[in-house]
């Protein structure tokens, strides 16, 4: 075997165990503060923004921006911590991870700006059409998560269907749809990364 098969073979080996490993970039206390920056957004918009539920754009910019903010936040530690851990099978891993969740996020953003410019009236579908989207998402990131956190996916997808059941009419765009939805979200994927993730590494 010369030297260029031994390393074909080896990249190949490194393409197989980033296929079958648990990806670890996502990590307890990151989830939990996002669930509490949900939390406190949510009280915002009761203080600061009571007129929201008159002008949904308002509902939709808050929560598009705790989105972004909360993506970035997450996606910089990822990628730091992949940095710092060096190992090109953790590279790819966490390539992997990031591809099977992007679908859900670009789909998200593109129905989002598509009801924002050619269906207003139906913003207040945006709640659960978002928990749903990303429940899709974390049902697709199974193959490199913990099985439990099926869960948060399960959990997700009931909070999106709840969310076009129960909040609508006057219910339309409450804060309380986002806090519960996210905030709680947020909060069981903290539990379940540190009990299936953290604890038992360390």
């Amino acid at each position: 075997m010369d030297l260029h098969d031994a390393l074909s073979q080896l990249d190949h080996i490194q393409k197989q165990l980033a296929h079958s490993a648990t990806f670890r970039g996502y990590r307890s206390l990151p989830a939990a503060l996002f669930s509490g920056i949900a939390l406190l957004a949510a009280t915002a918009q009761t203080l600061w923004l009571p007129t929201a539920p008159q002008n949904p754009m308002q509902f939709v910019l808050l929560w598009v921006s705790v989105a972004v903010v909360c993506g970035f936040l997450q996606l910089l530690e990822i990628v730091v911590r992949a940095w710092r851990d060096g190992r090109q099978v953790t590279t790819r891993l966490t390539v992997r991870a990031l591809e099977l969740l992007v679908p859900c996020v670009v789909a998200g953003a593109c129905l989002t700006l598509a009801l924002v410019c050619v269906a207003p009236e139906s913003l207040w579908l945006l709640p659960g059409l978002w928990s749903l989207l990303l429940s899709l998402g974390i049902f697709a990131s199974l193959p490199v998560l913990p099985r439990a956190i099926s869960l948060v996916a399960f959990y997700y997808f009931l909070c999106g269907i709840g969310c076009l059941v129960i909040f609508r009419g006057p219910w339309a765009f409450s804060p309380w749809s986002m806090a519960v939805t996210f905030g709680g979200g947020q909060l069981l994927a903290s539990l379940v990364l540190y009990f299936t993730l953290e604890r038992g590494h360390a």
